[in-house]
């Protein structure tokens, strides 16, 4: 029996629309403590099909936010210099993975709204709102 072929964005489409997966996660850092943080994976769409595609720059940001005060946790920008280094193959097609460390300084927030933005060339494509359950706190 044949696998299902997911669909192939053609070289050079743009990307339409931005999926954003979010998952909790605390890393020891160096010295022993815990780093809490999530692990961001942002699925660029283009194409006819809307399948995963792969750009060679661009700017990634990221936007948490209090679930229960909408304020403004804290953001985090990654360069267009930095967008090849967070290219993955990912079972469903190209993808970008980003650690989001937290400040210690953020905390009691337990349930954040994660928000992700591409920009390239004067176009951006946005996320849907994705909440998450904050690690370690």
């Amino acid at each position: 029996m044949k696998g299902i072929e997911a669909p192939r964005a053609r070289a050079g489409d743009d990307p339409r629309e931005f999926v954003l997966l979010c998952r909790p996660q605390v890393l020891k850092l160096d010295d022993g403590s815990p780093s809490p943080g999530v692990v961001a994976q942002a699925f660029l769409l283009g194409g006819d099909a809307l399948a995963p595609v792969t750009v060679p720059s661009g700017e990634f940001s990221f936007r948490a936010f209090d679930a229960r005060s909408e304020e403004t946790i804290q953001s985090w920008t990654f360069s267009d210099s930095e967008v090849t280094e967070h290219h993955i193959d990912h079972s469903l097609g190209a993808c970008y993975a980003f650690w989001l460390p937290l400040e210690p300084s953020r905390a009691p927030v337990r349930q954040l709204v994660v928000y992700g933005r591409f920009a390239l060339e004067g176009q951006e494509v946005g996320s849907k709102p994705v909440r998450v359950a904050v690690p370690g706190r």
